[in-house]
């Protein structure tokens, strides 16, 4: 069996499946009690990247990040599958193509820890703003006043106020 990178309940008692070793994207259905593959088009044909979270928005996208390969969209508001990745010297695509979380804030913004920084999803432009591109981003969460924590690798904990655009380190 393939090693299982990511985990995520739909609300509805399903839950999608992330696999490394080429296992993809997989769904398992609590109403039948199978687990089918789901076709992402965006993974190239040749190699299939390892999953390392998932996320399913309000919208019902379900947001695929992987190590290496960048954030793959299907469903939900847009129709088209859709892959971001970072590009080099476009300072609106991805701080980096390694992605350790997802996390949809109470505004329904979409942020992106990355090997290279935060990264707010702009839905209108289909592009990112980055933040601390510095840090590895290992966590997000968000508390009861709209603020960011974020868990760094060796940086500590990260407080970042999105509405001042103040940031305070606890090490």
């Amino acid at each position: 069996q393939p090693p299982i990178g990511a985990l995520y309940p739909d609300g509805e008692g399903n839950i999608f499946i992330g696999g490394w070793g080429g296992a993809g994207v997989m769904k398992y259905d609590h109403r039948s009690k199978t687990i089918s593959q789901i076709t992402v088009p965006t993974f190239p044909d040749s190699f299939v990247p390892g999953i390392r979270v998932l996320l399913k928005d309000s919208f019902g996208s379900l947001w695929i990040g992987t190590s290496g390969r960048g954030i793959h969209r299907l469903y939900g508001d847009d129709e088209h599958p859709r892959l971001f990745l970072n590009t080099q010297n476009d300072e609106r695509s991805l701080s980096s193509n390694t992605i350790y979380c997802l996390y949809e804030d109470h505004n329904k913004n979409i942020w992106i820890g990355t090997m290279y920084g935060l990264n707010k999803f702009e839905r209108t432009s289909n592009s990112f703003t980055r933040y601390f591109q510095q840090h590895d981003i290992r966590a997000i969460h968000e508390d009861n006043n709209g603020v960011l924590w974020l868990g760094t690798s060796g940086d500590g904990l990260l407080m970042f106020d999105k509405q001042s655009n103040q940031s305070r380190y606890f090490t």
